[in-house]
């Protein structure tokens, strides 16, 4: 059955960017285009999916950070032929938009994750008196501020309140002398297993 022009112009520019080409007639069969533009958005899907199970649910912020370019990176290749093949909603590019607005909600999860499991194994006595405990959190906030590059205004603001809640001080304040350390700390507050569903205002009790 014949095309009409415009089909054709969309499946030239269809074919162009799946195969890299810049052929200015289209080389197979509209049928062939359909399969391989299908293969094309389910490759990138399966990408895609398995870098937001990361971003959602990792307490790792290595794992999380790591996955949110590659993510971006499948997209744009969707973004790319979404203009010349009908795809669901969200589109790619609304996806993109809706994740990019709602990243530091994201971020913040992942932190409270990440604070839950710290408090989850926190050495006994579990005692901020203990200078064994002491140095277990500093190294946690040492290890998630390694990626402080990686890190918008909102989660960073987090990570402050929650350390200077536990050691009475601002991260990057010099850390004083464990045998001179006089400051009277709180016990630590055992983090309830949905921690990482509260409210962000409830941080300082995770």
């Amino acid at each position: 059955m014949a095309i009409s022009k415009e089909e054709k112009k969309r499946l030239i520019k269809l074919q162009n960017l799946l195969f890299d080409s810049d052929e200015h007639e289209l080389m197979v069969t509209p049928e062939f285009m359909n399969d391989c533009a299908k293969k094309y958005i389910v490759k990138h899907l399966r990408a895609i999916r398995t870098c937001m199970t990361n971003i959602k649910v990792t307490k790792n912020p290595g794992m999380f950070y790591s996955s949110i370019p590659p993510m971006l990176e499948h997209l744009d290749e969707l973004i790319k032929i979404e203009p010349y093949y009908d795809m669901s909603r969200p589109t790619p590019s609304q996806f993109k938009k809706e994740f990019l607005e709602n990243r530091n909600i994201y971020a913040s999860n992942m932190v409270k994750r990440y604070i839950h499991e710290v408090k989850q194994h926190t050495p006994p006595p579990a005692n901020m008196q203990s200078v064994a405990v002491r140095k277990y959190f500093q190294d946690a906030f040492d290890e998630i501020m390694s990626y402080e590059k990686e890190m918008d205004t909102e989660e960073k603001n987090l990570l402050d309140i929650f350390y200077s809640g536990i050691f009475k001080r601002n991260y990057g304040d010099p850390i004083p002398d464990a045998a001179n350390d006089d400051t009277v700390y709180d016990e630590i507050i055992t983090a309830p297993e949905d921690a990482g569903e509260q409210d962000i205002k409830s941080l300082r009790e995770i």
